[in-house]
C-alpha cells in the first residue's frame, strides 16, 4: 500500500534534489526528512507540522494534499502557490488559557501550526510574527468564550487595555480573563460568566501587581457551534 511517505520520497527522486539541498532551503533536518523518505520509512502523517510539510512541498512544487491524501495532481499549480503566498502557519503552542479555576503550566511549546490568511492578520492589525495560537479551558468566560474554542493572540500587546481580554499569567496559572483597572490602583481580573459564586472576580492590588503579568490580548475567537 503506498503511503504519503512513498509519494514525497518519489517526489524527492523526481526532483533531483538531494536531502541537503531540501533542507537548506526549507529549514527541515536531514535527519527529519530521511525519516520521512528513508527506504521502509512508515512515519505516521499526525506527527509532521503544517508548516514543515507546506515548505517542503513548496520546494519540490508539489501539492500537499497530494502527498498526504493523494487528492487531486501532484505538480503544485498557480492556485497552490497562491496558498502558500497567502497563508501563514502560526505557532501553537501546548499550553490551554484558562478560563475556569486555571491551568497549571509548566512549560509553553510548539504544537504545529494553524493556518491564517494574512490578509486577514493585516485587517485586525495583527503582526504574523507576534500571532501565536492557544485554547481555552473552562467556562469562566462563557458566554463569550466557550470552552475549548482558539484563540488567536498577539502577544506583542503586553500592556493593559482597559476592559478588554488578555491572556495573563499569574504566577504559574495562565489564565485568559478581562482586565480592568481599579480606581487608585490595582487590576480586577474579571470572568464573563454571571456566576460569580463559582466564579468571582479578582482584584490584585497595587503591592501584588508583580504576581501578574500580560502574556497578551485575544483578537480574534474560534468555536464550534
Amino acid at each position: 500500500m503506498e503511503t504519503w511517505n512513498h509519494r514525497l520520497a518519489k517526489a524527492l527522486k523526481n526532483s533531483g534534489m538531494t536531502k541537503s539541498a531540501v533542507a537548506a532551503e526549507t529549514g527541515v533536518s536531514v535527519p527529519t526528512l530521511s525519516a520521512w523518505v528513508g527506504a521502509g520509512s512508515i512515519t505516521p502523517a499526525s506527527t509532521i507540522t503544517a508548516e514543515n510539510l507546506i515548505r517542503v512541498c513548496r520546494v519540490l512544487r508539489i501539492r500537499p494534499e497530494w502527498v498526504l491524501f493523494r487528492e487531486g495532481p501532484a505538480e503544485a499549480d498557480a492556485d497552490t502557490e497562491d496558498f502558500f503566498d497567502d497563508f501563514a502557519m502560526l505557532q501553537r503552542l501546548d499550553v490551554k488559557a484558562s478560563a475556569g479555576s486555571g491551568n497549571l503550566v509548566f512549560m509553553e511549546t510548539d504544537k504545529g501550526r494553524l493556518a491564517f490568511r494574512r490578509d486577514f492578520l493585516r485587517q485586525i492589525g495583527v503582526r504574523e510574527a507576534d500571532a501565536k495560537i492557544i485554547y481555552a479551558d473552562g467556562q469562566s468566560m462563557e458566554p463569550k468564550i466557550p470552552d475549548g474554542a482558539v484563540l488567536l493572540v498577539d502577544t506583542s500587546q503586553t500592556e493593559l487595555r482597559n476592559n478588554d481580554i488578555h491572556v495573563i499569567r499569574v504566577d504559574k496559572e495562565i489564565l485568559v480573563k478581562r482586565l480592568r483597572k481599579e480606581i487608585g490602583g490595582g487590576v480586577w481580573i474579571v470572568s464573563d460568566n454571571p456566576d460569580k459564586g463559582r466564579y468571582p472576580d479578582i482584584l490584585v492590588t497595587p503591592e501584588k501587581e508583580d504576581h501578574l503579568a500580560i502574556i497578551g490580548r485575544v483578537f480574534w475567537m474560534g468555536a464550534r457551534l
